[in-house]
């Protein structure tokens, strides 16, 4: 069998690099992916969905749009997501009376392009809470409200919201849209060798084929989830970065459909703006087909692995909940149930990591080099990578042109 020579490799997972491929692809990249998806058995969905409504500004591509959209469900949320903050009220983020809220809880600075800056005193932080919520809201380090990263974009509060219903199904049919692109999308198997060798890639997908051979490598996996497959993959000065906490799901049944109808399609209900989302002082429900109700909140690596402490903060939830929804029943942590160990979709971390230097021809594009993990964060990250992949594919095609013709 004859090699196959691309210039672009990608490892993905849940569909995080489609978009990026099919744009490398239409920029004259000649593009190959493998999505670990089909290997991930006793995933569920709404964990690989995460925590976040899909957020679209006016300026997002509309390829970007419709490649989260188009396989699955999605629901436009009219008013935006809904944030209740105990002893406040509620804001939602497109309501006609958003303005009004933000207005009465003196947060202007919502509106306005002042510069970040660490916060100096306790009026300052009454009125900017809510801006640097929302930037810890989507953050990928823990950080405090006062702490958190500069570096995460403004949140774009006139954006379209929109609510996917994941599938498995959904998932799997991305890969064919890409196929349709022009990428080619590799079979993933149970085997495979990747290796760094002569300033490139090879990949070895069985033990005896040819193998595929590629110029740079994208690797959309965080080294927690790349351990999995450490004694498969060579990646040079790759080291091991454990989370410090992650976004976990429980799964709540409501036997009533008429309880729901008060509750938005997604909400977050915030007790203390000061402690902003860590822990019970932040859920968040997102509704389900069939009566089912998902609640997330950001834990810590050491509360989930204390039993005690998961039940005494699954019964403070469950009590949270009562008051909204008090024929609420069977609240589970479901990834704990299934026995797997997959705490690595929505991590945050101590610290930003520093960004890993292109070398080796590597680069990531995945939660440990995004500054934040909703859509929007990742649209600007990977449009930003786009650029910079072509600058160097051009680059690299003009020097060989020139090689050629001496």
């Amino acid at each position: 069998m004859a090699q196959k020579n691309f210039d672009i490799l990608i490892f993905s997972l849940f569909g995080r690099n489609h978009w990026l491929a099919s744009q490398l692809k239409s920029a004259g990249m000649k593009v190959a992916l493998m999505d670990l998806t089909p290997l991930y058995q006793k995933g569920l969905v709404e964990d690989w969905e995460g925590p976040y409504p899909l957020i679209f500004s006016d300026s997002v591509a509309r390829s970007y749009s419709q490649s989260l959209t188009d396989q699955d469900r999605s629901e436009l949320l009219s008013r935006g997501p809904s944030l209740r903050v105990k002893g406040k009220g509620v804001f939602e983020f497109k309501s006609d009376h958003a303005e009004y809220i933000l207005n009465r809880w003196s947060q202007k600075g919502l509106w306005m392009s002042e510069d970040d800056k660490p916060f100096t005193d306790a009026v300052e932080f009454q009125n900017l809470w809510l801006k640097a919520f929302l930037k810890q809201w989507r953050s990928n380090t823990l950080k405090s409200l006062s702490g958190v990263d500069p570096s995460i974009q403004e949140f774009p509060i006139n954006s379209n919201y929109v609510l996917r219903q994941p599938s498995r199904r959904g998932y799997m049919e991305s890969s064919t849209w890409l196929k349709d692109t022009g990428v080619e999308v590799l079979e993933t198997t149970q085997w495979w060798q990747l290796n760094f060798k002569n300033n490139g890639w090879e990949l070895f997908l069985n033990q005896d084929d040819t193998p595929i051979v590629a110029h740079k490598f994208i690797l959309g996996l965080t080294s927690y989830e790349l351990q999995k497959y450490s004694g498969q993959i060579n990646v040079p000065e790759f080291d091991l970065i454990m989370p410090a906490a992650f976004w976990v799901r429980w799964r709540a049944q409501v036997p009533q459909l008429e309880a729901l109808d008060f509750i938005p399609s997604y909400s977050m209900y915030l007790s203390d703006p000061e402690f902003g989302v860590f822990s019970e002082n932040m859920i968040t429900l997102i509704k389900r087909p069939n009566n089912d109700l998902d609640v997330w909140a950001c834990l810590s690596t050491e509360a989930l692995s204390a039993f005690e402490f998961q039940q005494s903060l699954q019964k403070s939830i469950e009590l949270k909940l009562q008051g909204f929804v008090p024929e609420l029943e069977g609240l589970v942590l479901e990834d704990l149930r299934l026995g797997s160990d997959l705490f690595s979709f929505w991590p945050l971390y101590k610290q930003k990591n520093p960004a890993k230097k292109i070398k080796y021809n590597l680069v990531i594009d995945s939660p440990e080099s995004w500054s934040a993990s909703d859509s929007h964060s990742r649209y600007i990250s990977q449009l930003q990578m786009i650029e910079h992949l072509k600058k160097a594919f051009i680059s690299e095609a003009t020097k060989k042109k020139g090689e050629f013709k001496q």
